[in-house]
């Protein structure tokens, strides 16, 4: 055998011990098989490229049993509309969840180091919480409104993070960008 199709067998095969490796830790933690977790990883990972040589910008990628989840603050009320479509041309997405919101442009730069500050004290104070324990949800901060999202295992750990949000000095809204984990 050429030199270069062994090279590229046991690269292949590398990679392949390589997502089982993270794949097993995950998924003995959460409902997903090992086999979910490889096809959300491949899911999440095409659909961010898809995003970036769309000039996507910077979007929050969550992807649940083929269910993906894209929140952001935007400027641009075009991407709204046109990252979920780029989104929803993968294959293996079953459904695209919207969490993009359009914001005024023109945040200074005092505004955008307070609004970093507080995703900080906003992603703590949610880590903090009794019900929040393991679950992972992401926090954008738009002077002083908190968007939240990810998946979420229950209404109660949702309603709970949001709680904990608004308890944060400084928070002037929360919205809501997170969905629960599909049953199937």
């Amino acid at each position: 055998m050429p030199d270069g199709v062994n090279d590229m067998t046991r690269f292949s095969r590398f990679i392949a011990c390589a997502l089982l490796a993270i794949a097993l830790p995950v998924a003995a933690q959460d409902s997903k098989t090992a086999g979910d977790v490889v096809d959300d990883t491949w899911i999440h990972t095409k659909v961010k490229a898809n995003l970036a040589t769309n000039q996507g910008g910077s979007v929050n990628i969550e992807v649940y049993h083929g269910y993906v989840q894209l929140a952001a603050f935007t400027t641009n009320p075009e991407l709204k509309e046109r990252l979920p479509k780029l989104a929803a041309e993968i294959t293996g997405v079953k459904k695209v969840l919207n969490r993009i919101y359009v914001v005024e442009s023109n945040r200074s730069a005092g505004t955008m180091l307070d609004d970093g500050v507080m995703s900080t004290k906003v992603k703590s104070a949610v880590a903090d919480g009794d019900l929040s324990r393991g679950i992972d949800v992401n926090v954008e901060v738009n002077r002083g409104v908190v968007l939240l999202s990810g998946f979420v295992d229950s209404t109660e750990q949702r309603d709970q993070a949001i709680q904990l949000a608004g308890t944060v000095k400084g928070v002037k809204k929360v919205i809501n960008g997170m969905d629960l984990k599909p049953a199937d």
